[in-house]
């Protein structure tokens, strides 16, 4: 019969800090509320994703001007390692995306900015009617 060495139950109280201790240290990142599945390097505001991944992902244009790089007609500053172009989230949110980081649940959530119409549209419910309607609930009819 086999016996296990008596430091086994303290590798294993071991094992287990460690590893609730990286599912606790996790991130999700979420573009246009579907999980990122590109490079993340970092953590919060601060961590650095690629470029074309990232504008991908947001199902926009990234471009390099005489300038700089552009996201959308947007100028943004990146930062380039070995000749790639990354991005850091607080530079998104710089350049007019919403990022949203909620740090009880470790989320960041990125967003394209929407365009709100001054006025209301004429269909469905926000059409304009000179009838009223009346609603019965619990109508038996």
């Amino acid at each position: 019969m086999k016996t296990f060495p008596k430091k086994t139950p303290l590798f294993l109280v071991l094992l287990t800090l460690t590893l609730l201790a990286v599912s606790a240290s996790a991130q999700t990142l979420s573009v246009r509320n579907k999980p990122y599945k590109g490079e993340i390097n970092g953590r919060g505001l601060g961590a650095m994703v690629l470029l074309s991944e990232m504008a991908q992902a947001l199902e926009m244009t990234a471009a390099r001007t005489d300038a700089g790089w552009t996201l959308d007609g947007q100028p943004i500053t990146v930062t380039e390692n070995a000749g790639v172009p990354y991005i850091t989230l607080s530079e998104l949110k710089a350049a007019g995306l919403k990022v949203t980081e909620n740090k009880d649940f470790g989320t960041i959530d990125v967003y394209k900015p929407v365009a709100k119409s001054a006025t209301p549209s004429k269909d469905g419910w926000s059409a304009k009617t000179s009838q009223n309607v009346m609603v019965h609930y619990g109508a038996t009819w």
